[in-house]
Formats: C-alpha cells, structure tokens, sequence
C-alpha cells in the first residue's frame, strides 16, 4: 500500500463530502418521488427523524475525525494505524450509507408501514385496552387513500385482526371500536377509488366478524353494535349507487343476520333491512334487492309472537314503498301483508297509523306518504266488502 500523503487525504475527505451530500440528499429525493404521499404521510408520524440524525452524527464525526487524524504535518508519509483508520473511516461511511438506504428502501413499502403501525396498534391494547387513536387514523388513511382491490383489502385485513383483538380481552366493553368500524366504511369507500366488489364483500365480512363477537347477552346492545349496523347500511347504499348487486345482497345478509342471532340488535337491524330496501326499491330500482330486503324484514318479523312498535313501522313502510308501485309490485306487497296481517298489535290499520307518525319523525316524509294512501286503500277496500 503506498504511504497516505496530504494528497491522498485530500482525495479522501473529497470523497467523504461527496458521501455526505450523496448520503442525505439524493436518495431522500428519490424516496421521496418513489414513495406514495400516503405512505409519507404515515411515515412522518413516526418519529424517524431520530435515525437521520444519527445517520448524519456518525459521517460528521467520522469526517472530523478522519481529516484530524490524517491531516499531514509534514512531508514523511503517515504511520501504518492512520492509515488504517483513514480506509476504515471511508469503508465505514460507504457500508453505514447503504446499510441505512437499504432500510430505508424496505421501510418506506406500504406493506412494512402498515406493519408497523398494526403491531403498535396491537402493543397499545395489550397495555391499555383500546386502539391508539393516531396510530389507528394512519391506517384508515392508508386505506382510504389505497387502490380499489389489493391495497384496500391489505387494510380491511388489518383491522380486522386488530377488531378480534380488542375484543377477545375481557374488558371489552362495546364502546371501543366507533373509529375502526368507521375506518371499515372510510376504507372501502373513499380516497383514491371507491372498492371493488371484492372490496364490498371483505368489509361486509370483517363488520360480520365484530357482529360475531358481539353476541354476548351484555354486548347485543352496545354501540359498537348500532355503529357497525350502521355502516352496513351505508355500504348497501353505496353498493347499489354503483350497480353492485351482489355487495348489497352480501351486506343484507350480514344485517339478516344479526337480526336473528341478537335480541339486543333485532331493532337496529331491522331499520337497517328497510334503509337497505326502500334504496333498493326507490333510488337504484333495484327490485331483487328491494325484494330480498323485504323478504329477510318479514322473516325477522315472523318470529315475534306481535308486530308492534319500530318493528311493525319498518316493515309496513317498505310494504308501502312496494305498493306505491302498483302492478306486480303492489301484488306483491300485497301477498306480503296477507301472511302477517294476523301479527300485528294494535291491529293492521292501527298499526298503519302509528307506521306513519314514525315514518314522519324519523324524516321519511316520502314513505309517511305513501302508508297514508295504503291505508287509504286497505280502508276503502274494507268498506267495499262491508
């Protein structure tokens, strides 16, 4: 090895000045046009400041010491252990360079982050019992701004396994998961696309999974229960808005169904099955849809000894929206009210008229309207055959 003279070591902080510019600025600029804004967004919530300016400490304190220890004072060449130490100062600074890039590279992939905010998530109920409210909003925006198929399912899988595991603790209590399920929906329909249906189906499934765990006695009730019924419905909407059959049927099903595993939610989901069916049968015209509503509403009905209250208002007024259709629509309204107008409490035009002071509280001016012709109808009806 030739001796290191003032030369070489010019060369050789030359080479490091280089490095530094190198180390810190461009390849920031390329992760920065590389990485999704997203992926970003997400980032600068984590506090990796502190690995740059570790990265920056090390080649400052290694380029300081590199020109004070091979710094000549004279024309003899240096000792062999400066020598050394000036190549390993460079080799360190080069390995250190590609070392924090190469990390960084991995980090900055959506799989890695969502990763890593998933296990922070998972860290905070272990110790808390409850979703970090930031930590959970990054992910929701990674949904939120994913692409319709694989990126927004990659989210929806997320949290559905942070759901299981806030509540298989057993201090859930059926308050904790308003942001997440809201996440579910915010996932599924906003941001850079509205999900596929594969999308529709797998968040109709992780909201089936939280219903699920939801059937304890204490729990029917709680408002994670009215939260997720909710979104459901909202889904359903969303699903016949853009031609989806198949994602509303799939989302009236999961409504179906916890009418009939959970007395606690049998209301709730009730009015869901007639949000879900008077958008079927109104907006979208979507009668298969309209139809499965109104049958699921009719078979939930059934099993209770008398029809009364919410229950009873729900199913008439889609029963109304079915005959304000007239022809094969009002036909089958008709079969419909033939089957379980034994079931109602007070009796059917009674019941008819308490239907329309609910329809009219809760703003379903349109439906109220329509009972009052029904009604007017069936009573006409009547006095014919009297």
């Amino acid at each position: 090895m030739p001796p290191l003279t003032e030369a070489w070591a010019a060369e050789y902080l030359g080479v490091l000045v280089t490095l530094l510019v190198f180390a810190l600025g461009f390849p920031a600029l390329v992760l920065r046009l590389t990485t999704p804004e997203d992926v970003r967004h997400c980032i600068s919530h984590r506090g990796t400041m502190a690995q740059w300016i570790f990265l920056t400490s090390v080649l400052v304190l290694l380029s300081a010491g590199f020109v004070w220890l091979l710094h000549p004072s004279s024309d003899t060449p240096l000792a062999d252990w400066q020598e050394v130490a000036g190549n390993a100062a460079v080799t360190i600074v080069l390995v250190l360079t590609v070392i924090f890039w190469w990390s960084q590279m991995r980090e900055h992939s959506r799989e890695t982050v969502l990763q890593l905010l998933c296990r922070r998530c998972a860290r905070n109920v272990r110790r808390r019992g409850i979703l970090p409210e930031r930590t959970l909003a990054d992910i929701v925006y990674l949904g939120e701004q994913g692409e319709p198929g694989h990126e927004k399912k990659q989210v929806l899988e997320a949290l559905d396994g942070l759901a299981a595991s806030v509540q298989n603790r057993k201090q859930y209590t059926g308050y904790e998961l308003e942001g997440l399920i809201q996440g579910i929906e915010t996932t599924t329909l906003g941001g850079a696309g509205v999900g596929v249906l594969d999308n529709f189906l797998r968040a109709a499934g992780v909201i089936e999974h939280i219903l699920l765990r939801l059937q304890r006695p204490e729990l029917s009730a709680a408002p994670d229960t009215a939260i997720a019924l909710w979104t459901l419905e909202r889904l359903g909407v969303a699903s016949l808005q853009l031609g989806s059959e198949r994602a509303a049927l799939a989302v009236l099903w999961v409504v179906a169904s916890a009418a009939e595993r959970q007395d606690g939610a049998f209301q709730f989901a009730t009015e869901r099955l007639f949000g879900i069916g008077r958008a079927a049968l109104v907006d979208a015209r979507c009668f298969l849809v309209a139809v499965a509503a109104l049958s699921k509403l009719e078979a939930s009905a059934e099993r209770r000894t008398l029809l009364k209250g919410e229950v009873a208002a729900d199913l008439l007024g889609l029963l109304a929206e079915f005959w304000a259709n007239d022809g094969t629509a009002r036909r089958h309204a008709r079969s419909v009210l033939e089957r379980v107008a034994g079931y109602f409490e007070p009796p059917l035009l009674e019941g008819m008229k308490a239907a329309i002071e609910h329809q009219y509280r809760t703003a379903h001016f349109n439906t109220a309207d329509k009972l009052a012709d029904m009604l007017k109808d069936l009573e006409k009806e009547q006095s014919t055959l009297s």
